[in-house]
C-alpha cells in the first residue's frame, strides 16, 4: 500500500471509531468509499472497512 493510501486508511478507521451508531458508520463508510472510488485512491472494501464495527 502507498503511503497515501496508509493515511487514508488510518484516517478512515479513525473517523469510524468516532461514529456512536451502527447505522453512523455504515453512512460514513457508503459516503467515504463513493469518494475514495471516485479519486481513484483505493476502494474501502479493499481494507475490509465494512468488518469495522
Amino acid at each position: 500500500m502507498s503511503d497515501l493510501s496508509n493515511c487514508v486508511e488510518i484516517l478512515f478507521t479513525s473517523l469510524l471509531a468516532l461514529m456512536p451508531t451502527i447505522y453512523q458508520k455504515e453512512s460514513l463508510e457508503a459516503i467515504l468509499g463513493l469518494l475514495l472510488e471516485a479519486t481513484g485512491i483505493s476502494r474501502a472494501s479493499n481494507w475490509g472497512m465494512a468488518t469495522i464495527r
